[in-house]
């Protein structure tokens, strides 16, 4: 029998994800809930090994489904370093099954990866 798993809404009220996963493992990374403010920047508990900074704030969190759950958490972190454009390349080319919530103008816009797509 699955797990159905409700993935946490970005702001109260709005739409539930919810998914059915058996013999996966599902992690979310991000900065939703672990970021603070400073200068009128948001700043990430999420640190960019390349330049020792924290990460920039473009994508809030990042979930993944995997059958290993050390590789669901470590793609989620790895897709929040890697910024929209890489993380749905890669994601698209490694067949990652990912929801991405990505920061624009307008707030937050959710991004299936082609995988998770198939899935719902």
């Amino acid at each position: 029998l699955p797990w159905w798993v409700e993935i946490e809404a970005v702001d109260i009220g709005a739409p539930r994800t919810v998914v059915a996963i058996s013999g996966r493992a599902i992690a979310t990374s991000g900065d939703l809930r672990r970021a603070f403010e400073h200068d009128g920047l948001i700043l990430s508990h999420t640190i960019d090994a390349r330049t020792a900074c924290p990460v920039r704030p473009e994508i809030a969190s990042a979930t993944v489904i995997d059958p290993q759950a050390w590789r669901a958490d470590a793609l989620a972190t790895a897709l929040i370093v890697m910024g929209e454009a890489e993380a749905r390349a890669f994601a698209k080319k490694n067949a990652v099954a990912c929801l991405l919530r990505v920061r624009d103008s307008g707030g937050i816009r959710e991004v299936l990866s082609p995988v998770l797509e198939s899935w719902v």
